[in-house]
């Protein structure tokens, strides 16, 4: 509980700052930017209330930045970032208030098409659970070492693009609850993913969500008919009688915290797996410590 303290030195030499899950409100302290070699910070899980950490865009050696589960809200980029981050491995910033057309502003103010090529170094992006909005840029396609992406649960809209089939080291691939449509593009690595990498945007097709794109008219509108019909029994059935309200109240508390835990565990599992590899085996070693805490 509490805030940050404002007071990291001119001399700070800190190279791994892991302040995750400690209930911190405030905003992030202007003196981070004084750990000039800074490698990785760990903010997630607290109620921090601030924009997107642009103070530390001059860190060059940045290469891990977890911002998840707090209340970040603006933009996601700073002016003149424009690729200083060239080490940038893993950024998770699920779970937050970031909006607009975010992007097109990933890491940056100017599009991705035009700087997405500076962070092809990156293996885990996950922006989901925000109020982003506008296309999923091609450029994404660039991100050769991309092993996870994550932009679930936001307002994105068009057409997914083709260039992710191109992403050969993709293994974690979730685009569900968006506004997506037309075909989900076809490719060797497309083909692995199930349909839980693709619900909920309705105007999406393709096998994996077993709806063929040709006759979109016919067979796909009857289908969503069909489902829609399953959808309004499996309301309505358990409405019926006094469980209606409190499943209503309940429900949707119990299910987001399960989804947070299933969540932070994912990235958790991501991030052992990774660090070491990135040789940053420390910050593995406290994560997994860390970890064994919070479910003691």
């Amino acid at each position: 509980m509490g805030s940050i303290p404002d007071k990291f030195p001119r001399s700070c030499g800190l190279k791994t700052l892991d302040l995750s899950g400690n209930n911190l409100q405030g905003e992030v302290p202007k003196s981070l930017e004084n750990c000039t070699t800074l490698e990785v910070l760990d903010l997630g899980n607290n109620q921090i209330n601030d924009s997107f950490p642009c103070l530390l865009k001059s860190i060059s050696s940045f290469r891990v930045l977890v911002l998840r589960n707090n209340m970040f809200s603006g933009l996601i980029g700073c002016p003149g970032i424009n690729g200083t981050w060239p080490r940038l491995q893993i950024v998770d910033l699920a779970f937050n208030h970031f909006r607009g057309k975010s992007t097109s502003y990933l890491l940056g103010k100017r599009p991705i098409p035009d700087v997405i090529g500076k962070f092809n170094a990156l293996y885990v992006l996950n922006l989901s659970h925000n109020a982003l909005r506008d296309h999923i840029p091609s450029s994404l396609g660039k991100l050769s070492q991309l092993e996870s992406l994550d932009l679930s649960s936001n307002q994105l809209t068009g057409q997914i693009p083709p260039q992710l089939a191109r992403l050969s080291f993709l293994s974690v691939l979730n685009l569900s609850y968006n506004r997506l449509v037309g075909p989900i593009p076809t490719g060797s690595q497309m083909q692995t993913f199930s349909a839980d990498s693709f619900e909920g945007n309705q105007g999406l097709c393709g096998f994996q969500l077993n709806l063929l794109c040709s006759n979109t008219s016919g067979s796909t509108l009857t289908r969503r008919s069909n489902q829609r019909k399953e959808f309004d029994w499996q309301f309505i059935v358990p409405g019926l009688g006094f469980g209606l309200g409190s499943g209503i109240m309940v429900a949707p508390l119990l299910f987001s915290k399960k989804i947070n835990k299933w969540y932070d565990d994912c990235i958790d599992k991501i991030l052992l797996v990774l660090l070491p590899m990135l040789g940053l085996r420390y910050y593995a070693r406290g994560r997994l410590e860390g970890r064994a805490r919070r479910n003691f």
